[in-house]
């Protein structure tokens, strides 16, 4: 575990988040402001609990285990009248309410923003849903992998003669949840110091909405030139940027974007015997077929070493180059132990788990991992009596009603 002390130094040191999302997105929103010190309360269906508990190929719940960090866990059931009326009670001493139901059900339990805002007029309520909370795909169900094929991204991925490939790990959740994490501290930000000072307002994130952004100078190009990108050839033939396989099996990629670093490169594959038509200049008036052949004598010279004196003699010449890493290579990688991006806690189920530390290093900010996900309902107690001041009879008789 991480310096506990690093928490007096943490951003969001005293901020209240009630976290009501499920399975990726949602969950790893929250636990971003929660790594940087926000009391993040996770709200979970009694008896059943976030389907990400279920997630990970070991069947230990690792998946739960790194998303749920640093939260405390109640249960709460929503459905019910009881629970309702319990959840308000949270709300109206929250900073914000993230949720990721579909649109319209929160309005339908009277929990909507016009609800909850009328009890706590500071309280910032985000709802991430597949579609949006407008338009009409909105009532859709939403997950990440139907965003990445409407954004795009799975229409470029691959090669010019493969099928579309879906992105081998989720990229829609963690970007949603990444842009979700900003767009509550503006929310925030505008609340504490915006022209209605107090005053929270309600956010509405799709699933797709920042792949969008991510696919923008696509857009725009394809907008002006009226040519979409096709699959193999989104950034042009007219730049280095491919996957190689060495002589002994192992993968790495070369980006290579500018004129004078693919003069590099020529000037590196002339040193070891390749012949090349150009005149190792590569400007805008350079023909299109001699960018393309030097990216392939590049892949044709890679495939007759082995990957790490590949990667050695292209680091010496200036070309930028990266090893295709399995999750064993990354966790091995000195770079990454030196600075420090992997993390080992103790999981009181578990045992010691390695996960990402926060992705990000503030000087004067750290973020810290107090604990892994914890069991369902873990901290009922804490939260409902010792935070809410309810009595112990009281939860008794919620739980007996199925309430909590």
């Amino acid at each position: 575990m991480e310096d506990a002390d690093m928490q007096t130094r943490q951003p969001l040191t005293g901020l209240i988040v009630l976290d009501t999302t499920t399975v990726i997105g949602g969950p790893i929103m929250a636990a971003l402001l929660a790594d940087f010190g926000a009391r993040v309360i996770k709200v979970e269906q009694p008896g059943k609990g976030d389907d990400g508990r279920k997630l990970g190929k070991s069947g230990k719940s690792t998946y739960w285990k790194f998303m749920a960090r640093n939260k405390e866990c109640v249960t709460c059931n929503l459905s019910s009248g009881e629970g309702r009326a319990l959840f308000r009670k949270l709300a109206s001493r929250a900073d914000v309410v993230l949720a990721s139901f579909r649109p319209g059900t929160l309005e339908e339990w009277g929990l909507g923003y016009a609800d909850l805002s009328a009890l706590n007029p500071r309280l910032v309520l985000l709802q991430l849903s597949g579609f949006g909370q407008t338009g009409p795909y909105s009532r859709r169900p939403g997950y990440g992998a139907l965003a990445e094929a409407m954004s795009g991204l799975i229409y470029l991925t691959g090669d010019h003669d493969t099928k579309p490939y879906l992105p081998g790990a989720p990229v829609a959740d963690p970007m949603a949840a990444a842009m979700g994490a900003l767009a509550v501290l503006l929310a925030l930000r505008q609340r504490d110091s915006g022209p209605q000072p107090g005053r929270g307002q309600a956010i509405d994130i799709s699933l797709y909405d920042p792949l969008l952004y991510v696919m923008g100078s696509y857009v725009t190009e394809s907008s002006y030139s009226g040519v979409s990108p096709a699959r193999g050839d989104q950034l042009g033939k007219r730049i280095l940027r491919d996957v190689a396989e060495s002589r002994d099996g192992q993968w790495l990629v070369f980006s290579v974007i500018s004129g004078a670093l693919i003069s590099k490169v020529d000037k590196f594959l002339r040193s070891r015997g390749l012949e090349l038509r150009g005149n190792g200049e590569y400007t805008t008036s350079t023909p299109t077929e001699l960018f393309v052949e030097v990216g392939s004598a590049l892949k044709k010279w890679v495939g007759t070493v082995d990957r790490s004196s590949a990667l050695a003699e292209l680091e010496r010449a200036g070309v930028p180059v990266a090893p295709v890493y399995s999750i064993g290579d990354m966790l091995k990688d000195e770079h990454f132990k030196a600075r420090g991006d992997f993390i080992t806690i103790l999981d009181e189920d578990l045992g010691e788990l390695r996960m990402p530390r926060s992705p990000f290093k503030l000087s004067a900010g750290a973020s810290t991992v107090r604990y892994t996900g914890r069991k369902l309902g873990a901290d009922n107690r804490s939260v409902y009596q010792d935070w809410l001041g309810m009595s112990a009879e009281e939860l008794r008789d919620l739980a007996a009603r199925g309430a909590i």
